[in-house]
């Protein structure tokens, strides 16, 4: 707990409330589980493909962004609840919180200040995160979200983790394919994502029928990169 550690004169209750209080305030946030095995050990945490989902207690919220204090075991025993609850908690939170897709030529042009036709997603790639743009890759768990998209493209498409703040997605026209997107997101990882904001490196596909994130058959880079113990 950083702020108890660093304020060890403020009592645990001061900071950290009791559960009926504070409970709508949890988040989460997804971080890769190998680039993070030990920082895992010794805080709650639910494993989702090659990630893992973390909680967060959100201390004040602002323009310029969140206070808040991550949430280890020994702040659950604070609180009295179970992984479960806590997961219960964060997961209602989470489908409260708004989210945006938007065609990612437009979020370009607007960037650039030049004007672009209002078109609803006639592009091939699309951005989305969540209205604050931070640590906004959680979307991966709005399935309801990426359903309604699936429904509004008509087509399957993969999720490109391009940072812990933000997704891309790209309906899957059966011109990109998945060891092409993940060698492009390899190379942009290296290149153009700090250390820390970097997600994974695995491609996901969101198939309509099967109405869930998956990942995508594994590319021989990443066979080989697990077979010699490297990280990915």
């Amino acid at each position: 707990m950083e702020i108890a550690e660093t304020k060890k004169h403020v009592d645990a209750d001061e900071i950290l409330g009791v559960w009926d209080t504070v409970k709508d305030k949890v988040s989460v946030r997804v971080v890769h589980s190998k680039r993070n095995q030990n920082r895992l050990e010794g805080m709650p945490h639910k494993r989702f493909l090659n990630l893992s989902v973390i909680f967060h207690l959100v201390l004040q919220e602002s323009e310029s962004g969140n206070a808040t204090l991550l949430i280890h075991d020994h702040t659950m025993e604070h609180w009295g609840i179970t992984l479960d609850l806590l997961w219960k908690a964060a997961m209602k939170n989470l489908k409260a919180e708004d989210f945006t897709i938007q065609d990612l030529t437009k979020v370009v042009s607007d960037m650039l200040g030049t004007e672009r036709k209002e078109d609803d997603f006639i592009g091939g790639m699309y951005i989305m995160t969540n209205k604050s743009r931070c640590f906004g890759a959680s979307a991966l768990l709005r399935t309801d979200l990426l359903e309604e998209f699936a429904e509004r493209v008509k087509k399957d498409y993969y999720i490109i983790p391009s940072s812990v703040h933000e997704i891309i997605l790209i309906p899957d026209d059966k011109v990109l394919g998945a060891e092409y997107l993940e060698k492009m997101l390899r190379e942009i990882n290296e290149t153009m994502v700090e250390e820390e904001d970097v997600l994974s490196d695995q491609v996901y596909y969101f198939s309509r029928e099967k109405g869930k994130v998956e990942e995508t058959v594994k590319t021989e880079h990443e066979k080989k990169s697990q077979e010699s113990g490297i990280k990915n």
